[in-house]
């Protein structure tokens, strides 16, 4: 109850028009492409309707928060609470876009300056 949580979900799907299919197509390693690809394929095989996407590793409905627990989709402004999941946007890219694999530099550094300054607004509040 007093752990504040966070989950910052990544997605490499896009849906194409075109093809009227979701496409692995947003992503900055070559290996996560085809990991994403292979998420995708085995969704559509199993019958799973994988809306959501995925990183290339996790999909992205996993990513979100763990199964049972209590979660809040997060909106500008909002409080943070301790006890509950707060769900960020979701950001295009790979599993590895979040430490900065082959991702922009100035968008990595600025992700996690973010982050620090979610913290510090914490700690001044509480």
């Amino acid at each position: 109850p007093h752990i504040y949580y966070f989950s910052f979900p990544f997605n490499a799907v896009e849906y194409d028009e075109k093809k009227r299919k979701e496409i692995a197509n947003k992503t900055d390693l070559p290996l996560m492409h085809f990991t994403a690809f292979l998420l995708l394929h085995n969704s559509r095989h199993k019958g799973v309707n994988n809306s959501g996407g995925n990183d290339g590793m996790v999909d992205v409905d996993a990513a979100l928060s763990p199964p049972d627990e209590p979660n809040i989709k997060y909106t500008e402004g909002m409080e943070y609470n301790p006890g509950i999941w707060h769900v960020m946007p979701i950001r295009v890219g790979d599993h590895g876009t979040a430490i900065g694999l082959l991702a922009d530099k100035e968008e990595t550094h600025n992700f996690y300056l973010n982050i620090m300054d979610m913290f510090k607004e914490i700690e001044r509040k509480k």
